[in-house]
């Protein structure tokens, strides 16, 4: 099955339906229908980027007709956007169940990179997708129209740096940079189709996410314990 046959994000496997009367309710039709054209889209979008992108080709993938892709979106930005939003959802939900595993927040917040880097090797097109906003030159409109994915992962860093009593609260062009340049890094592992080398970058990026916040002494250590 490629992607668009069965989609697993979040924990919902999403298949094809059977052909003919099977007696499945409409709204789980159509949740089936619209996650498949979510699935297509993101799988296409990973192989030729947006500038490439064709409902044409999002619907031939998906396996509905092209009707049906206009009850569910306007045109294919449209439907790139909530490929994003989709994409987006699964990864806070990863982020935050690592998180949540620890009390502390700087291993929580080392915990929650590494759920990160895990999520963007298994699902590479969705990972795709979420640093698309951050890409201006390539994916002009999604840098324009897309998640402000940068600043929700600098509002996640802020929460929790909060609630650390010894957490510095550097605001500004620091915690900018240091997100900046992680989300940069992958992007750019995830072109080369390095994927599996992001594992072995652990560590630098943990550092690079938590020095603005605990100094290069401290988040070293807590990036060597992770």
């Amino acid at each position: 099955m490629n992607a668009a046959e069965s989609s697993v994000i979040a924990g919902i496997d999403y298949g094809r339906l059977p052909h003919g009367r099977h007696g499945i309710p409409k709204e789980e039709v159509l949740a089936n229908q619209r996650e498949r054209l979510l699935a297509a889209t993101t799988a296409i979008f990973a192989e030729q980027g947006y500038a490439a992108l064709a409902v044409s080709a999002i619907v031939a993938r998906a396996g509905v007709s092209r009707s049906t892709f206009y009850k569910f979106f306007d045109d294919k930005l449209d439907c790139v956007l909530a490929s994003q939003r989709r994409a987006f959802e699964a990864l806070g939900q990863t982020i935050a169940w690592a998180c949540a595993a620890e009390q502390d927040w700087p291993r929580g917040a080392a915990r929650g990179v590494g759920a990160a880097l895990s999520f963007a090797a298994r699902f590479p097109g969705e990972a795709r997708l979420v640093l698309a906003s951050s890409q201006v030159a390539s994916e002009p409109a999604l840098a324009r129209q897309g998640l402000p994915v940068h600043e929700r992962l600098i509002e996640l860093l802020h929460d929790g740096s909060r609630r650390h009593p010894g957490a510095r609260h550097p605001g500004g062009l620091a915690e900018q940079a240091a997100v900046g340049a992680a989300m940069s890094i992958v992007a750019t592992f995830l072109a080369a189709g390095e994927i599996d080398t992001l594992a072995q970058r652990k560590v630098e990026l943990i550092e690079v996410v938590l020095t603005p916040y605990l100094g290069g002494e401290e988040a070293k250590r807590v990036a060597l314990a992770a």
